[in-house]
């Protein structure tokens, strides 16, 4: 799949994952915009938004349903997740004729943690989402967002992924 000329929402921008996201998309030639909880500005994005600064709510979120792709953290905003799906499942497409909008979702490596390696040490999927140990405490919210990501896939509208940082 190419990236060259695709919008790119992420949030929050101004994290270490969403700072590396956003420039390798930066790099890529995307025009990434994204919501920041800083004041500082981002020498990648060419827009970004001050999260729950009122000034720019509504242009924040025309500037994720413009996305052709929405990257998105899962830990601490587990239950933002289904509202963010839903709207994006339920919005049009940035363009007629585009490609399905895709979801990446920043996962956590502790919600697979208690999971068996296969013998071929092949790595896990979300066809394994059966074989996932048990979950505890906080991880296990970061644990349902990821599966409530992977279950928001809509042929021909929504591509929806989860990827770890540092995996």
């Amino acid at each position: 799949m190419s990236v060259t000329g695709k919008r790119v929402f992420v949030t929050p921008a101004d994290s270490r994952v969403g700072r590396t996201v956003g420039r390798v998309f930066a790099d890529a030639g995307c025009a990434v915009s994204g919501l920041r909880t800083s004041r500082e500005e981002l020498g990648f994005a060419t827009e970004t938004f001050i999260a729950d600064y009122v000034m720019h709510n509504t242009a924040a979120l025309e500037a994720m349903l413009a996305a052709h792709i929405v990257v998105l953290p899962l830990a601490g905003s587990e239950g933002k997740v289904k509202a963010i799906l839903d709207l994006l499942a339920s919005s049009p497409l940035p363009a007629p004729g585009d490609a399905p909008r895709t979801v990446i979702a920043i996962g956590s490596a502790t919600t697979w943690a208690r999971t068996l390696q296969t013998g071929t040490g092949a790595p896990l999927t979300e066809r394994d989402e059966s074989r996932r140990g048990v979950v505890p405490g906080a991880s296990k919210f970061t644990a349902d967002a990821e599966r409530l990501v992977l279950r928001a896939a809509r042929p021909g509208s929504l591509e929806t992924f989860v990827v770890c940082p540092g995996i």
